[in-house]
């Protein structure tokens, strides 16, 4: 199954709507989240929220409860991750008495078995308080990126313990991953703060240990935002684009291991 979480263009209620082929897709369902990402895992459905919520469906997508809500507003995920000894949402807060605009980073974890979160803030290792977000756990390597361009490797099955940052690209945060196969790690680079379609896919073969970033997307008219696939033969993208009438969302897909798009939806 695909699915899209997303807010209603005149509403802004946050919705979702899923499909088994990307063609045909069900009626919009509410959530108790505007949501940046989610993954199924163990049978069910788990998303971060921006408004720092954490959701969870049972049911094949069919309804959805908030497990967990962080207790300060400016508290925001972007990223869920589902392991077998934990759930962790990884975001950002905003420090008002330090006036980062781009925020400090957050980790909150909930480990199997337990009914307590614990949050974790500030500089987060060495990522320089950055705001993390595209967490990705692939049969060779467990890691996280931030919005400056940089990735974090867990050293351990539990990612208790993390790496220190190690760049990709100094202008370019990263927006969007996803396993291929065995070793394949894909990671889009581009500026959140930008209308123009400034893009970079970076593509691993060796479980994160190096990337070629040498596919750039900016004239691709995608804004991948997160991608879904297993194979180079078929990787989907979310996509927002600006064009000057008002933002817009889209569904894009890639055959040939991301060098051409097509456009699914609208």
């Amino acid at each position: 199954e695909l699915y899209l979480m997303g807010m209603h263009q005149k509403t802004f209620e946050p919705l979702a709507i899923k499909s088994s082929d990307g063609k045909t897709w069900s009626d919009p369902v509410k959530i108790p989240a505007i949501v940046m990402e989610c993954q199924a895992s163990d049978g069910n459905i788990y998303a971060a929220g921006y408004n720092g919520g954490v959701i969870r469906s049972t049911d094949g997508g069919d309804t959805y409860d908030l497990i967990y809500q962080t207790k300060n507003e400016t508290e925001s995920f972007n990223s869920i991750l589902k392991l077998d000894s934990a759930l962790i949402a990884f975001g950002s807060w905003d420090d008002a008495v330090v006036g980062d605009y781009r925020g400090q980073a957050i980790e909150a974890r909930l480990s199997v078995g337990n009914v307590t979160w614990t949050e974790i803030k500030g500089d987060w290792l060495t990522n320089g308080g950055y705001e993390l977000r595209y967490a990705l756990s692939c049969p060779g390597v467990v890691l996280v990126g931030d919005d400056t361009g940089n990735y974090y490797v867990a050293e351990d099955k539990h990612a208790t313990k993390w790496s220190d940052r190690i760049f990709l690209n100094n202008t370019l945060g990263v927006g969007g991953s996803v396993c291929i196969g065995d070793t394949g790690v894909w990671l889009v680079q581009h500026e959140d703060r930008s209308s123009a379609q400034d893009a970079l896919l970076c593509v691993s073969d060796d479980s994160a240990k190096s990337f070629d970033c040498s596919t750039d997307l900016t004239g691709a008219h995608v804004k991948p935002l997160t991608l879904y696939g297993k194979s180079t033969s078929s990787v989907f993208a979310t996509s927002r684009t600006n064009d000057g009438l008002g933002e817009t969302s889209e569904l894009w897909q890639t055959t040939n291991g991301g060098k051409h798009w097509e456009k699914v939806l609208p």
